[in-house]
């Protein structure tokens, strides 16, 4: 009992940190997207290292939401 006690606290922390991975991403994106209108202009923007890697992933991630969309549901 022990043992299956222990393995699903693994798991649960696991899963969690997975999660809370993705959803942190997920602001940093959403984040990035909206400074983005904003200051994309400035010096530290265009000399950042960062942040040519966050947009690549906002395009990504938006033909990824244009393919989401254009799947019809099964009925």
């Amino acid at each position: 009992k022990l043992l299956t006690i222990t393995e699903l606290k693994f798991l649960d922390r696991l899963l969690g940190a997975v999660f809370g991975l993705a959803r942190g991403t997920v602001v940093v994106l959403v984040i990035l997207f909206i400074l983005n209108v904003f200051v994309s202009e400035t010096e530290w923007w265009q000399k950042s290292t960062l942040i040519p890697y966050g947009m690549v992933m906002i395009e990504e991630s938006q033909i990824f939401i244009r393919d989401m969309n254009s799947v019809t549901p099964v009925q």
